[in-house]
């Protein structure tokens, strides 16, 4: 039995696990294990980004309180 709750569980790798592996898989450079592991593993650094520089004059429109 494994650390993941997930996959001791259901039986099949969480997408949770597959995003950790991606990461690892960047951190060597090897992109296409990367995508491999997880295809959308950029999506979360990406989000991140927009919602860091959302309420920067130079991305949009500053938010009104």
């Amino acid at each position: 039995m494994g650390l993941c709750l997930f996959k001791n569980f259901f039986g099949i790798p969480c997408p949770g696990c597959g995003m950790t592996r991606a990461y690892l898989s960047l951190i060597k450079f090897d992109l296409t294990s990367a995508f491999y592991y997880h295809p959308l593993f950029l999506l979360p650094g990406l989000v991140a980004v927009v919602v860091v520089f959302r309420n920067n004059r130079f991305f949009g429109t500053p938010v009104q309180k």
